[in-house]
Order: structure tokens, then sequence, then C-alpha cells
């Protein structure tokens, strides 16, 4: 079963795994063509409709930069989005505090444009 990755959108988590190793890994030539692992499982955290990706958690220190992890630190992680919701909290916020404005004050454009 294959999953995807979302930083905020986990929708199952580990249901387990059975590892049965059938080869010595010191000794078989052929065991880097299998997996001890198998019968992975998912269980379900949310109502998953037909058609829709599985999303399992991920611990987001996995991603910080002094994990070990070779990636370039371009991820949005859960507080990044709960830093853009409050931006836009605050901007919605200060848009009724002022309903006077325009939309070209408001955005910050010139009228001379």
């Amino acid at each position: 079963m294959l999953s995807n990755f979302h930083p905020t959108l986990s929708n199952v988590m580990s249901g387990g795994l059975k590892e049965d190793p059938i080869f010595d890994r010191s000794k078989d030539v052929s065991t880097g063509a299998n997996t001890a692992y198998h019968n992975f499982t998912f269980i379900a955290t949310k109502q998953i409709e037909a058609g829709s990706e599985i999303f399992p958690s991920i611990d987001q220190g996995w991603f910080s930069v002094d994990s070990g992890q070779d990636w370039d630190g371009n991820m949005y992680l859960g507080s990044d989005y709960e830093k853009a919701d409050a931006i836009i909290n605050d901007l919605l916020q200060f848009r009724k505090n002022n309903p006077n404005l325009s939309d070209a004050q408001f955005s910050g454009e010139s009228k001379d444009t």
C-alpha cells in the first residue's frame, strides 16, 4: 500500500507490520531482493473517502536541519501553516476594523498605476 506525505493532513496511523526474515542477511545472496517486513497496515484516524490519498503522520523532527536527512530545507511544516493562518487572521481582522479602506489601499496599490 502506498501513502503520500503532507505535514498537516494526517489521516492514518501505523497499524504495525510483521517481521519474518526468510533469509539470513549475513549469508544469503538474495537477501537484498526481499524484505523481512510484510503485512504493513494503516489504521484510519479520520474518514477517508474512496479515491482519497493516505497521509500517515510523520514526526516533523524528521525534517529538522540536524536530523541527518538529505533534504534542502524547503519543507513547510505544521508550525509554518500555523504562522500563515495567524497572518491571514490578522489581515482579516484589520480589514474588518477598517471598512472604509478601498481594495487598492488595503492591498497597497497606488491609484496612479
